[in-house]
């Protein structure tokens, strides 16, 4: 048996990095139960217990909801002397994924997760850098301090071949690095991605319904607070065009519960067309349900864009960083914008492009997908075996 521990953005109600910590649960449990390997191996002796081969611990900041949720162990991410006390149990140390590599957001935050991986190299345990968007990263120190840290790694996989790039350019080893995908993608074909399905369960029904009526096309909008919030008067004239073009409902899907709310309310006072805001807290597997329902969406957060391919909806980006000009670049679609200089009347034509061509755009998310799969499963694989769960 083994143990690992899961480190990265989790418990913040933030449905991409939800979505994620799903993502590497799911794999790793798949891969293990194809291993061959019992699900849970006894212990005789003056007792019987029954006990999981693999054990995984989550650095959370809300860890009962993360352990009920996930059916994981899980500890409060500050609580120093817990997490050090996970650590050196554990015997391999996952950092990621998602962008945990970058000084954007805060200069703490690299130092923070590096941290955590350079104790766990200390104490001789196996370190990996999972499916990670990497940088930006401006600062020199916080620089020097991955690469550093990135060598001594175990291994290291990137969702985008921009992070490798971006990884080799700070002088990390290219064999210690290899491209798969995003862990969201190894939820396609669950059950959960099934929207009907979902229909049927307790209390689940009336939940979507009271949300979501499928009377006519729904188009999903998701926006995040950007600088001054300014562009989001383009992405309302925009969402009225896109409403009159489609004769569809617009939806806005805070994606970030507790970031979004302010800015999708303050996008929804600046629309002339019907709109809801998905108001309540949905967990990453509750929100895939409701993209199905969706016949198409204009997407500022990543995962957002990530949802939307999983459920084969057909989307305009609006690129604020390069990881999401990364993600299009992999899928091979060129329906994006840049953010910092949107101009309304070609973001109009590229949301009605879309929209007329979009049986294709579904047909290529289809054959995507697959190769998506696979690549997010690989990496679950490549962690067992450096466990030697073979």
């Amino acid at each position: 048996m083994a143990r690992i521990v899961i480190s990265g953005y989790y418990g913040f109600d933030n449905l991409g990095d939800e979505a994620v910590l799903v993502g590497i649960i799911s794999a790793l449990r798949q891969e293990l139960k194809e291993s061959g390997l019992p699900q849970k191996e006894k212990r005789i002796g003056f007792y019987r217990e029954e006990r999981e081969p693999l054990e995984i611990v989550v650095l959370s900041n809300q860890p009962e909801v993360t352990a009920a949720r996930y059916q994981v162990e899980s500890v409060y991410r500050n609580d120093l002397r817990a997490v050090l006390r996970e650590i050196s149990r554990c015997d391999l140390l996952i950092s990621g994924g998602g962008s945990l590599l970058q000084d954007v957001t805060s200069w703490r935050t690299i130092p923070y997760y590096l941290s955590q991986v350079f104790f766990a190299q200390l104490r001789g345990k196996k370190t990996v850098f999972y499916a990670q968007g990497v940088g930006p990263i401006k600062g020199r120190g916080g620089r020097l301090f991955v690469r550093l840290i990135a060598n001594r790694t175990d291994l290291i996989t990137v969702r985008d071949r921009n992070s490798r790039d971006f990884f080799i350019e700070l002088g990390v080893d290219p064999g210690l690095i290899k491209i798969t995908s995003d862990p969201v993608f190894a939820l396609k074909g669950r059950e959960w991605t099934e929207s009907e399905k979902l229909l049927q369960e307790k209390g689940m029904k009336a939940k979507v319904k009271a949300d979501i009526r499928k009377e006519k096309p729904l188009i999903g909008i998701s926006v995040r607070p950007w600088g001054d919030n300014s562009y989001l008067e383009k992405v309302a004239r925009t969402a009225d065009f896109i409403s009159g073009l489609t004769g569809g409902e617009i939806i806005i899907i805070p994606m970030h519960y507790r970031q979004d709310q302010e800015v999708s309310r303050k996008l929804a006072g600046l629309l002339a067309s019907k709109v809801r805001i998905l108001s309540d807290r949905y967990d990453p597997l509750e929100m895939l349900k409701l993209f199905a329902r969706l016949d198409f969406l204009l997407g500022v957060r990543l995962h957002s864009l990530i949802f939307a391919a999983l459920q084969h909806l057909p989307f305009v980006a609006l690129s604020y960083d390069p990881k999401v000009k990364g993600f299009l670049e992999m899928l091979g679609v060129n329906s994006l914008m840049e953010l910092d200089d949107l101009d309304v009347e070609s973001l109009k034509r590229v949301c009605q492009a879309v929209w007329e061509n979009r049986e294709k755009f579904i047909t290529l998310l289809e054959h995507k997908m697959e190769d998506f799969y696979q690549q997010a499963i690989y990496n679950a694989r490549l962690v067992l075996d450096l466990l030697n769960y073979k």
